[in-house]
């Protein structure tokens, strides 16, 4: 990680794939990526963990990753989730 830059435990979802990781934060606490980048295509998560919707299975690991802003359905700090399951971790 870059001295001075912020980041928040995130889980990302989409059609096929939960997925946990890190995201950079802006200055005024925003996920950088959906707030300042909005006009590109992908967002950045970092420390990635990636498990399939339909049966929870860990799939993939990446220190960092692209994922396409279209392919996202919803984005939630971790700290505002009740829980995560950690099937198959």
């Amino acid at each position: 990680m870059a001295e001075g830059e912020r980041r928040e435990k995130v889980m990302l979802l989409t059609d096929g794939y939960r997925i946990l990781g890190e995201m950079k934060l802006g200055p005024d606490g925003a996920i950088w990526d959906f707030k300042h980048r909005s006009a590109e295509d992908f967002v950045t998560v970092f420390e990635a963990q990636c498990f399939r919707v339909s049966d929870g299975k860990r799939m993939y690991d990446a220190t960092a990753m692209e994922i396409c802003r279209r392919a996202v359905v919803a984005v939630f700090r971790q700290q505002d989730l009740a829980f995560v399951r950690k099937e198959n971790s």
